[in-house]
């Protein structure tokens, strides 16, 4: 009987797909997943999608994926969190806030179902976001298979405007920062610009590292300092705690979309775990 693997790899062939088994290299993985699905008899993704990956210079062990996950999902955004808090209005807010978690936790989870799966289908390896995309597109009912570059090339844009945005609200908060710390104690008055462009050395060396292994003692050393920053910024909060009754409930309606806006930026995280 044809497995569903091949009855794939066919279709591709006629539409004029490229194939990894007809390519020139060994489609090992497809072929030992259908492998172990004939052999075992069982149908379950999870078996069969999420098997052990092989090792290279460049694979993370789990201690570097944690310590990068929590560098993705825990930074200057879960700080910003009071100010969409503000636009929301405490009760509302925290509905809201939960919403957002449930469905952002979902898609990550389908977006690696997805990553695998595709994975699976190939017979590769790693793919990123856009291929998984097409990947997902070319596998789809007929109408929309000859599309999957375009949608390829969606998410490249939607993502590149995203991360743009992060990024360049990032050098603000550092150059706001390091203005009013310098400014305070060392009265040295320099524009946030110039701060920007100071920044923009160390950054631009850190950024041109390509390999997140290389990456995660950074990335180790910037949780203990976040981890810190965030103690201290409890205990002034809890120390100077205010009633709540001080506080709105039901914030404006026409502020909802900051609100969106501020908690989007505090998951900013998500376009790493696919790569993680």
């Amino acid at each position: 009987m044809e497995t569903p693997e091949a009855t794939y790899y066919h279709e591709q062939s006629q539409n004029g797909s490229a194939n990894p088994a007809t390519d020139g290299s060994t489609n090992v993985m497809a072929v030992g997943v259908t492998n172990r699905r004939q052999e075992d008899g069982n149908d379950d993704e999870e078996l069969y999608l999420f098997h052990e990956r092989a090792q290279s210079s460049s694979s993370l062990t789990p201690e570097q994926a944690f310590i990068h996950m929590v560098k993705a999902m825990l930074g200057t955004g879960l700080l910003s969190l009071p100010l969409a808090f503000k636009h929301s209005g405490l009760m509302l807010g925290l509905v809201l806030v939960v919403v957002i978690c449930v469905v952002c936790l979902y898609c990550m989870r389908q977006v690696v179902f997805a990553a695998h799966f595709v994975c699976s289908r190939n017979g590769r390896d790693l793919i990123d976001y856009a291929n998984v995309m097409r990947g997902a597109v070319e596998m789809g009912p007929d109408w929309i298979r000859n599309r999957g570059y375009f949608f390829k090339q969606l998410v490249n844009v939607n993502m590149f405007i995203a991360q743009l945005g992060f990024c360049c609200v990032y050098f603000v908060f550092m150059a706001d920062n390091l203005e009013d710390f310098f400014r305070a104690n060392l009265d040295i008055k320099l524009p946030v610009s110039v701060w920007m462009l100071i920044l923009l050395i160390p950054m631009l060396a850190i950024c041109s590292i390509r390999r997140l292994n290389v990456l995660a003692p950074f990335a180790m050393a910037a949780n203990v300092v976040y981890l810190v920053a965030v103690a201290i910024v409890l205990y002034f909060f809890f120390t100077n705690l205010r009633p709540i009754n001080s506080v709105s409930w039901m914030g404006k309606f026409t502020e909802l979309p900051l609100f969106f806006g501020t908690v989007m930026f505090a998951f900013e995280g998500v376009a790493v775990v696919s790569f993680i």
